[in-house]
Protein backbone atom coordinates (compact mmCIF):
# COMPACT_ATOMS: atom_id res chain seq x y z
CA UNK A 1 0.00 0.00 0.00
CA UNK A 2 1.36 3.54 -0.59
CA UNK A 3 1.25 5.79 2.20
CA UNK A 4 0.35 9.55 1.73
CA UNK A 5 3.33 11.92 2.73
CA UNK A 6 3.89 12.56 6.38
CA UNK A 7 4.27 16.48 5.87
CA UNK A 8 2.21 18.48 7.98
CA UNK A 9 1.30 21.01 5.39
CA UNK A 10 0.45 18.28 2.68
CA UNK A 11 -2.04 16.18 5.50
CA UNK A 12 -3.56 19.19 6.07
CA UNK A 13 -4.12 19.90 2.77
CA UNK A 14 -5.60 15.98 2.00
CA UNK A 15 -8.06 16.89 4.75
CA UNK A 16 -9.28 19.78 3.40
CA UNK A 17 -9.53 18.70 0.07
CA UNK A 18 -11.57 15.48 1.07
CA UNK A 19 -14.47 17.41 3.17
CA UNK A 20 -14.62 20.19 0.33
CA UNK A 21 -15.63 17.80 -2.20
CA UNK A 22 -19.41 16.47 -1.20
CA UNK A 23 -21.53 14.68 -2.79
CA UNK A 24 -25.63 14.29 -2.24
CA UNK A 25 -27.13 10.20 -2.01
CA UNK A 26 -30.77 10.05 -3.33
CA UNK A 27 -32.46 6.77 -3.42
CA UNK A 28 -34.21 3.57 -1.24
CA UNK A 29 -32.24 1.94 1.31
CA UNK A 30 -32.40 -1.64 2.64
CA UNK A 31 -31.50 -1.37 6.76
CA UNK A 32 -30.93 -4.15 9.10
CA UNK A 33 -29.83 -4.18 12.65
CA UNK A 34 -27.85 -7.40 14.07
CA UNK A 35 -26.65 -8.04 17.46
CA UNK A 36 -24.53 -11.22 17.99
CA UNK A 37 -23.15 -13.24 21.31
CA UNK A 38 -20.39 -15.04 21.29
CA UNK A 39 -18.52 -17.05 23.53
CA UNK A 40 -15.27 -14.67 24.22
CA UNK A 41 -12.92 -18.13 24.92
CA UNK A 42 -13.90 -20.22 21.68
CA UNK A 43 -15.00 -17.44 19.38
CA UNK A 44 -18.16 -19.88 18.76
CA UNK A 45 -21.59 -17.90 18.17
CA UNK A 46 -24.10 -18.48 20.71
CA UNK A 47 -27.32 -16.67 19.58
CA UNK A 48 -28.33 -13.46 17.15
CA UNK A 49 -30.62 -10.44 17.11
CA UNK A 50 -31.69 -9.39 14.24
CA UNK A 51 -34.26 -6.76 12.98
CA UNK A 52 -36.19 -7.31 9.70
CA UNK A 53 -35.26 -5.64 6.47
CA UNK A 54 -36.60 -2.34 5.98
CA UNK A 55 -36.95 -0.69 2.88
CA UNK A 56 -36.90 2.78 2.95
CA UNK A 57 -36.17 6.01 1.06
CA UNK A 58 -32.81 7.74 1.62
CA UNK A 59 -31.45 10.60 1.53
CA UNK A 60 -27.98 11.24 2.45
CA UNK A 61 -24.35 14.03 2.51
CA UNK A 62 -20.66 12.41 1.96
CA UNK A 63 -17.43 13.47 1.85
CA UNK A 64 -15.02 12.53 -1.65
CA UNK A 65 -13.36 9.59 -1.44
CA UNK A 66 -9.34 10.20 -1.37
CA UNK A 67 -6.32 8.59 -2.70
CA UNK A 68 -2.80 7.52 -1.62
CA UNK A 69 -0.94 9.69 -4.60
CA UNK A 70 -2.01 8.21 -7.94
CA UNK A 71 -2.42 4.50 -6.28
CA UNK A 72 -5.92 2.66 -6.98
CA UNK A 73 -5.64 2.38 -2.60
CA UNK A 74 -7.96 5.35 -0.80
CA UNK A 75 -9.65 5.95 2.16
CA UNK A 76 -12.43 7.58 3.51
CA UNK A 77 -14.81 7.59 7.17
CA UNK A 78 -17.85 6.56 8.19
CA UNK A 79 -19.04 7.72 11.61
CA UNK A 80 -23.00 6.61 13.02
CA UNK A 81 -25.32 7.21 15.92
CA UNK A 82 -28.41 5.74 17.44
CA UNK A 83 -30.83 4.39 19.14
CA UNK A 84 -31.80 0.53 18.75
CA UNK A 85 -34.49 -1.80 19.78
CA UNK A 86 -34.23 -5.71 18.74
CA UNK A 87 -36.89 -8.11 18.88
CA UNK A 88 -36.57 -11.42 16.63
CA UNK A 89 -33.90 -13.74 16.71
CA UNK A 90 -32.35 -15.88 14.10
CA UNK A 91 -32.68 -19.48 15.11
CA UNK A 92 -30.61 -21.52 12.65
CA UNK A 93 -27.68 -20.25 10.66
CA UNK A 94 -29.63 -21.12 7.43
CA UNK A 95 -32.94 -19.11 8.01
CA UNK A 96 -33.56 -15.81 6.65
CA UNK A 97 -35.82 -14.60 8.53
CA UNK A 98 -35.74 -13.97 12.37
CA UNK A 99 -38.33 -15.47 14.62
CA UNK A 100 -40.16 -14.13 17.90
CA UNK A 101 -38.94 -15.90 20.62
CA UNK A 102 -39.81 -13.57 22.91
CA UNK A 103 -36.42 -12.25 23.52
CA UNK A 104 -34.86 -8.41 22.74
CA UNK A 105 -32.58 -5.70 23.34
CA UNK A 106 -32.41 -2.00 23.24
CA UNK A 107 -29.85 0.60 23.46
CA UNK A 108 -27.85 2.68 21.58
CA UNK A 109 -24.50 2.52 19.17
CA UNK A 110 -22.05 4.65 18.00
CA UNK A 111 -19.16 4.10 16.06
CA UNK A 112 -16.03 6.30 13.94
CA UNK A 113 -13.92 4.81 11.34
CA UNK A 114 -11.55 5.02 8.55
CA UNK A 115 -12.16 2.39 5.67
CA UNK A 116 -9.46 1.43 3.45
CA UNK A 117 -10.56 0.47 -0.08
CA UNK A 118 -9.32 -0.46 -3.48
CA UNK A 119 -11.08 1.12 -6.60
CA UNK A 120 -11.43 -1.45 -9.60
CA UNK A 121 -12.37 0.64 -12.83
CA UNK A 122 -12.68 4.26 -13.46
CA UNK A 123 -12.27 7.01 -11.51
CA UNK A 124 -13.41 9.71 -13.73
CA UNK A 125 -17.15 8.96 -13.28
CA UNK A 126 -17.31 8.24 -16.64
CA UNK A 127 -18.09 4.45 -16.75
CA UNK A 128 -17.84 1.56 -14.53
CA UNK A 129 -16.35 0.64 -11.20
CA UNK A 130 -16.10 -0.91 -7.83
CA UNK A 131 -14.64 -0.19 -4.24
CA UNK A 132 -13.60 -2.92 -1.69
CA UNK A 133 -12.72 -2.03 1.78
CA UNK A 134 -12.57 -2.23 5.19
CA UNK A 135 -12.05 -0.40 8.22
CA UNK A 136 -11.31 -0.03 11.84
CA UNK A 137 -11.70 2.64 14.81
CA UNK A 138 -13.45 3.67 17.86
CA UNK A 139 -17.26 2.82 19.43
CA UNK A 140 -19.56 2.52 22.09
CA UNK A 141 -22.09 -0.01 22.70
CA UNK A 142 -24.99 0.01 25.52
CA UNK A 143 -27.41 -3.02 25.37
CA UNK A 144 -29.82 -4.46 27.71
CA UNK A 145 -31.93 -7.48 27.15
CA UNK A 146 -31.95 -11.25 26.62
CA UNK A 147 -30.69 -13.78 24.14
CA UNK A 148 -32.00 -17.53 23.86
CA UNK A 149 -28.83 -19.64 22.85
CA UNK A 150 -29.97 -20.92 19.58
CA UNK A 151 -26.79 -22.36 18.96
CA UNK A 152 -25.99 -24.71 21.73
CA UNK A 153 -27.69 -25.30 24.77
CA UNK A 154 -31.03 -23.26 24.44
CA UNK A 155 -30.33 -20.69 27.83
CA UNK A 156 -32.14 -17.88 27.55
CA UNK A 157 -29.09 -15.15 28.76
CA UNK A 158 -29.98 -11.66 30.19
CA UNK A 159 -27.04 -9.29 29.66
CA UNK A 160 -26.89 -5.05 30.64
CA UNK A 161 -23.40 -4.57 29.06
CA UNK A 162 -21.88 -0.88 28.14
CA UNK A 163 -18.64 0.70 27.50
CA UNK A 164 -16.43 2.20 24.45
CA UNK A 165 -15.62 -0.63 21.95
CA UNK A 166 -13.82 -1.29 19.21
CA UNK A 167 -15.41 -0.75 15.90
CA UNK A 168 -15.22 -2.51 12.53
CA UNK A 169 -16.61 -1.97 9.12
CA UNK A 170 -16.82 -2.98 5.87
CA UNK A 171 -17.35 -1.20 2.25
CA UNK A 172 -18.50 -2.85 -0.82
CA UNK A 173 -19.52 0.19 -3.66
CA UNK A 174 -20.67 -0.64 -7.34
CA UNK A 175 -20.83 2.23 -9.61
CA UNK A 176 -22.07 3.47 -13.07
CA UNK A 177 -21.25 7.10 -13.64
CA UNK A 178 -23.90 8.57 -11.44
CA UNK A 179 -25.38 5.70 -10.13
CA UNK A 180 -24.88 3.60 -7.27
CA UNK A 181 -25.04 0.57 -5.45
CA UNK A 182 -23.56 0.43 -2.06
CA UNK A 183 -23.33 -2.29 0.66
CA UNK A 184 -21.84 -1.11 3.96
CA UNK A 185 -21.67 -2.77 7.25
CA UNK A 186 -20.01 -1.40 10.66
CA UNK A 187 -20.73 -1.37 14.42
CA UNK A 188 -18.93 -1.73 17.80
CA UNK A 189 -17.60 -5.09 19.27
CA UNK A 190 -17.63 -5.27 23.17
CA UNK A 191 -16.31 -8.04 25.71
CA UNK A 192 -17.57 -8.10 28.43
CA UNK A 193 -18.59 -11.29 31.10
CA UNK A 194 -16.65 -13.58 28.93
CA UNK A 195 -18.56 -12.62 26.35
CA UNK A 196 -18.26 -10.73 23.14
CA UNK A 197 -21.01 -8.79 22.37
CA UNK A 198 -20.86 -7.76 18.33
CA UNK A 199 -23.38 -5.11 17.35
CA UNK A 200 -23.49 -4.50 13.01
CA UNK A 201 -25.45 -1.64 11.58
CA UNK A 202 -26.05 -3.02 8.14
CA UNK A 203 -27.76 -1.06 4.78
CA UNK A 204 -28.09 -1.59 1.24
CA UNK A 205 -28.36 1.46 -0.61
CA UNK A 206 -29.37 2.07 -4.27
CA UNK A 207 -29.68 5.29 -5.87
CA UNK A 208 -27.97 8.49 -7.62
CA UNK A 209 -25.20 10.84 -6.66
CA UNK A 210 -25.18 14.44 -6.70
CA UNK A 211 -21.22 16.06 -7.08
CA UNK A 212 -20.12 19.37 -5.91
Amino acid sequence: MLLASPAWGDGIEAVHASFSRAYVDIGIAGKQMVLDVSDSATQTTQGELQTEMDIVPFLSLGTAYSYFDASNWGYNFTFSISPFSIDKQLVNENDSDPLDLGTSAKGYFFYASPVFFYHFGDKDMRGHSLKLGIGAGIGYLKAKGDIVYTRSDGQRHKFDISGGAFSVAVLMEYRYRNWLLRATGAGPVLSQGGYDYQFMDITVQMGYSFFF
